[in-house]
């Protein structure tokens, strides 16, 4: 049976896609977004708890998918790569904000905790409503958020210095949360920049008029006059 659940195990873990950790240096960390399902496998509940994790693109907050985890919860202490540094006056490659964004289908609550490998341990918790598992955390809203909310904390604030190295998140009651855009910022306003590029908020220059011949010869059309609304030429 062992041998079994083992060669299960492998074969999961085979299918799905490599995980590559968050890299440090910009103002922001991405540490849940797009592309999540390398970090499923990793969320282990080494404990023995329960609680599923899975791919959810039918209820996002942003881009193309989001995650849905069923009670108790998902986590890990030590995820691969993750050695992110919480600081006050954060340097390169260190951060001092955190914002998520969350939705829970039933229960009574909901929290998402940060592992911090050099004091606190799981001590860096937050939820929303109420909190049915008892862990000591700070809640961030009176009422669970039965719609897409976003938190957004100071992290040194409210912890101290910290160096995070993993995450749970934790629906702990009901039928599932959802979890979406979950960052590292260094500012307020570098969160706010990357949650407007996530949401599509940010308008991008648009292609310098005239064209230049490398561009026109690229599209085959070999037009340069500026296109009326009727397309390519210079009629009405």
């Amino acid at each position: 049976m062992t041998q079994l659940w083992a060669a299960t195990l492998l074969a999961v873990l085979a299918a799905q896609p490599p995980y590559e950790p968050p890299r440090a240096g910009g103002p922001v960390i991405v540490l849940l977004d797009e592309a999540t399902e390398g970090l499923f496998p990793l969320l282990t509940n080494v404990s023995g708890e329960a609680g599923a994790i899975a791919r959810e693109d039918r209820d996002v907050f942003a881009g193309l998918e989001a995650v849905r985890v069923t009670p108790v919860q998902r986590y890990m202490a030590h995820l691969p790569g993750w050695t992110y540094a919480v600081a006050e006056v954060p340097r390169p490659g260190e951060y001092r904000y955190v914002r998520f964004a969350w939705k829970k289908r039933g229960g009574t609550g909901v929290m998402v905790q940060l592992h911090d490998a050099d004091k606190q341990g799981w001590g860096m918790r937050y939820h929303a409503g109420q909190n049915p598992a008892g862990w000591g955390s700070k809640c961030v809203a009176a009422d669970m958020p039965t719609e897409w909310a976003v938190v957004t904390r100071d992290l040194f604030a409210d912890f101290g210095a910290a160096r995070v190295t993993g995450i749970a998140l934790a629906p702990m009651d009901g039928e599932a949360a959802l979890f979406d855009l979950v960052l590292l910022g260094r500012t307020v306003a570098d969160l706010d920049r990357a949650t407007d590029e996530a949401l599509g908020r940010v308008r991008r220059p648009p292609p310098p008029w005239p064209p230049t011949a490398a561009a026109g010869r690229s599209r085959g059309s070999g037009c340069t006059s500026r296109p009326s609304a009727r397309g390519c030429g210079t009629g009405p």
